[in-house]
């Protein structure tokens, strides 16, 4: 009697959880892929928030002055991305199975699609694979923010990030470290910075991304250790 009591109470918590696991696949199922106007932007513009996480926060104004060790990063409105080599196109056999998934609705006309178009929704999935469920929600929300900005804020960062791009590798790092060394100052530091490039005219705003730079370009001579003497 106990071990056919112990049998039911068995099919009893099995047959729970069949029907637990049954009502949550509507849930499942009812999260949306994202759309693709979202994974362009996780592939291109919001790259940026590897450079400085809160890039939409400053998407008025060029404060951050520790990163004009690149002068196209000083301006205060941003002038044509230079001209570079073309993006080289993505094939489509290149991409995972679950990237073509996100992109089904593109896989007849991918090969149609301009390259740039083409890196972005790339990238743009390569990211959202990678995030984890927190992420996304923030990734969410920052798509959203980029949204409810003004025409022209959008256009400056589209312009920004078109610069980023056109960088050279080492310049791209350098950017991305002297964003890091900014966000590392006191809060009082980083407001009278942003204060000195505001009231600054053009010329001395040139002569601080002058002097930023120099000063970057001392430190590997300040940080490389001193060799002895040989001997004789």
């Amino acid at each position: 009697m106990r071990a056919l009591r112990t049998r039911c109470a068995v099919l009893g918590l099995l047959a729970l959880a069949c029907l637990t696991a049954r009502a949550e696949e509507p849930r499942r199922s009812s999260v949306p892929d994202p759309d693709p106007g979202f994974l362009e932007f996780l592939g291109s513009i919001d790259r940026l928030a590897d450079v400085s996480p809160d890039y939409l926060a400053q998407a008025r104004n060029a404060t951050l002055l520790l990163a004009a060790t690149v002068p196209a990063w000083a301006q205060e409105t941003p002038a044509a991305p230079a001209p570079g080599n073309p993006p080289a196109p993505v094939a489509w056999s290149s991409l995972s199975p679950e990237q073509q998934k996100l992109l089904k609705n593109f896989s007849g006309q991918w090969g149609s699609l301009p390259p740039s178009r083409q890196q972005a929704l790339a990238h743009g999935t390569d990211r959202w694979l990678g995030m984890s469920g927190e992420q996304r929600d923030h990734a969410r929300d920052r798509f959203e923010h980029f949204r409810s900005l003004p025409p022209e804020q959008r256009h400056a960062l589209r312009s920004r990030w078109q610069q980023f791009q056109a960088l050279p590798p080492h310049e791209q790092a350098a950017v991305r470290d002297n964003f890091h060394r900014f966000q590392q100052l006191p809060p009082e530091r980083r407001q009278l910075l942003r204060q000195q490039w505001r009231s600054a005219t053009p010329g001395e705003r040139q002569q601080m991304v002058e002097h930023a730079r120099s000063q970057r370009e001392k430190e590997p001579s300040r940080a490389a250790p001193q060799r002895a003497p040989p001997h004789h």
